[in-house]
């Protein structure tokens, strides 16, 4: 036939699919392959080899380099297949034509080439899209050994590429928010723990320091210490997650530095392969130092304020305010002082320690520990964070560091434009003071100066409340004193009084006696003894009532030494009445009235009657005498 295609495919082109019956019924006479019936033997080989290949595979012949494809890579080329097949590469793929054109000289040349994911952009479904592939070029040579063709083998690698991009994308999301997430993580590997990944909160937490590739033990010996190991060895064994909530960590971020107290929420959650096995642990929580720190402010200012309101003296407030501070801001010394400002001193009342710092002197000259009182006196706290950095304070730095003041905060608390008093807290290391740090101190210092003023102004109403009440008790004793002496000049003088009243009835009684002992006297000298007795009892009878009189007068005086026994009131009184009488004179009337029920059990039914020395009745009320009478 002219058109020079064969009537029965030849034998190289049998079971080649699809693309082996385009290529028989193709003319190509026409192209500068020449009739399909004298294609050389090397050129069928590899024809049929190319037509049997599942994956995408072309030959390209002659420097033009003609087309010649099998059915995958006719899947591959979209809309642009069957047009494709017999033309001129640089025809067929126009958008790649530069590329294929290096190609075919380099392989016919004796060259091989190969090429992963190279990006184009082709026209496969009546738009340019862009496609990824992996190419493979190799020289097929004619019956001399010299390069004929190029074979190509094409594998379309665009959802892989766009795949891997995808999940680099989402990685780069995922990196991003890793570094990026306020919460801190870390991955570790394997049964040793070993860091992997760690984010800057994770290595904000632990102190900066080397993590990656190191095993927990290894990077942490501070917290496997503290039990941290232990339980993520429970957490690898078990598979089962581990979430615990204000879980306290002590970082010491190298041997004998400082100690950091920390509190965290977090999980370790166990990572497992496609077969289930445990293969590491992720690592995710929050540093709530800060909120612990908070809530323990807020409470112990609550606290502090409950405390102030049963105190009573300016020490008692001074060492609460100062034990509050230190333990709430965990310092080594915490303390409140009364400053005078015109000696630059702070006269210190109490100040709290931590274990290893020694008490403060009493009094501290100021400028001996710094430039910073010009600060205090414009009320502006002074806080330091390193006294060996701070200029105010590097020239001073060995006396504040020997008070345990490597970092220290004073508060000043200034009344009327004066300085009077400082609240103060030191730390033996580096410290950076929080605004909420310095916030609290600020607060405590104003409730102590207001309690300890209050404190000072009770202590001074005491003082002068117990003066005055001393005053008035030496004031009532000075004047009972007098009191009693009033009395008992009283009764002198009424002793006196009743000496003229009485003086008359000891001198008849005296006489009484006189003349009875004198008759005695005569008659036994003239031994006459009848009627002695008589004259005797007369005289024994005067000195009787001489006897009571002198009783009633020092009773009345209360001189006499008591002697309780039973007594008819009734009748005792009745027998002083005469007595009183001639002491108080006639100016004062005297009326007696006996009651009932004072004496024997007769005198309950009777009442007391006496006779008027006026009227000589015998009346219950006696009638008033007359004047001089």
């Amino acid at each position: 036939m002219s058109s020079g295609i064969p009537i029965h495919p030849p034998s190289f082109l049998a079971s080649g699919g699809e693309m082996a019956q385009r290529i028989a019924r193709h003319d190509w006479a026409a192209t500068p392959l020449g009739p399909l019936a004298a294609w050389p033997a090397h050129m069928q080989w590899a024809i049929s080899t190319m037509l049997h290949a599942a994956v995408p595979m072309a030959t390209l012949w002659g420097e033009s380099g003609v087309l010649l494809y099998n059915d995958a890579y006719a899947a591959f080329s979209g809309q642009r297949h069957p047009q494709l097949l017999g033309c001129n590469i640089g025809d067929a793929w126009p958008e790649a034509a530069q590329f294929n054109r290096h190609v075919v000289k380099t392989v016919l040349a004796g060259g091989t080439l190969s090429y992963r994911d190279q990006p184009f952009v082709l026209n496969l479904n009546g738009r340019a899209e862009p496609v990824w592939i992996n190419l493979d070029y190799s020289p097929l040579l004619d019956g001399t050994g010299q390069p004929a063709g190029v074979l190509a083998l094409v594998v379309d690698t665009t959802a892989k590429v766009q795949a891997e991009r995808q999940l680099k994308g989402e990685q780069e999301r995922f990196a991003q928010l890793f570094e990026q997430s306020p919460s801190f993580m870390a991955m570790l590997e394997g049964p040793e723990h070993r860091i992997v990944l760690a984010n800057p909160g994770y290595l904000r937490l632990v102190g900066n320091r080397p993590l990656l590739g190191l095993t927990v033990a290894q990077a942490l010996p501070d917290a496997a210490t503290q039990g941290y190991v232990e339980l993520l060895d429970r957490v690898y064994g078990s598979g089962e997650a581990l979430t615990a909530h204000a879980a306290r960590y002590v970082r010491q971020a190298e041997p004998g530095g400082p100690e950091h107290e920390l509190y965290v929420d977090f999980v370790f959650q166990p990572i497992r392969d496609a077969a289930g096995a445990v293969t590491g642990i992720f690592v995710e929580g929050v540093d709530i130092t800060e909120r612990m720190a908070a809530e323990a402010r807020r409470e112990a200012l609550a606290r502090f304020s409950d405390q102030l309101r049963s105190l009573d003296s300016v020490d008692a407030v001074c060492l609460a305010a100062a034990e509050t501070l230190g333990r709430t801001l965990k310092v080594s010394r915490a303390g409140y002082g009364a400053v005078d400002a015109a000696a630059q001193a702070v006269h210190v009342h109490h100040d709290w320690m931590a274990p290893g710092c020694d008490p403060l002197a009493p009094v501290l000259h100021l400028p001996d520990f710094g430039g910073f009182l010009d600060d205090l006196a414009r009320d502006e706290s002074v806080c330091v964070a390193d006294v060996r950095g701070d200029a105010r304070t590097r020239d001073r730095a060995p006396a504040l560091e020997g008070l345990c003041a490597r970092a220290f905060m004073n508060m000043p608390v200034v009344e009327h434009g004066q300085l009077v008093a400082m609240l103060f807290a030191h730390h033996e290391h580096v410290r950076k003071w929080t605004g909420e740090e310095i916030a609290f101190m600020r607060e405590v210092a104003a409730r102590t100066r207001t309690a300890a003023e209050r404190a000072r102004t009770e202590a001074q109403l005491r003082e002068v409340n117990e003066s005055l009440e001393q005053a008035v008790a030496q004031r009532t004793h000075e004047l009972m004193e007098v009191e009693a002496k009033y009395r008992q000049a009283q009764k002198m003088e009424a002793i006196g009084q009743l000496t003229g009243g009485i003086a008359h009835d000891f001198n008849n009684l005296l006489g009484a006696m006189s003349a009875s002992l004198q008759v005695l006297e005569k008659r036994i000298a003239l031994h006459k003894f009848d009627n002695a007795e008589r004259y005797i009892g007369m005289a024994q009878g005067s000195v009787r009532r001489a006897a009571s009189l002198t009783q009633r007068l020092l009773a009345f005086s209360r001189r006499q030494t008591l002697d309780p026994k039973p007594v008819d009131v009734n009748r005792l009184i009745g027998s002083i009445e005469e007595m009183v009488r001639r002491t108080v004179g006639p100016g004062v009337e005297v009326e007696v009235v006996g009651a009932g029920g004072c004496g024997s059990p007769g005198s309950i039914r009777r009442s007391w009657r006496t006779r008027c020395s006026t009227c000589a009745s015998t009346r219950a009320t006696p009638c008033r005498p007359k004047a001089g009478g």
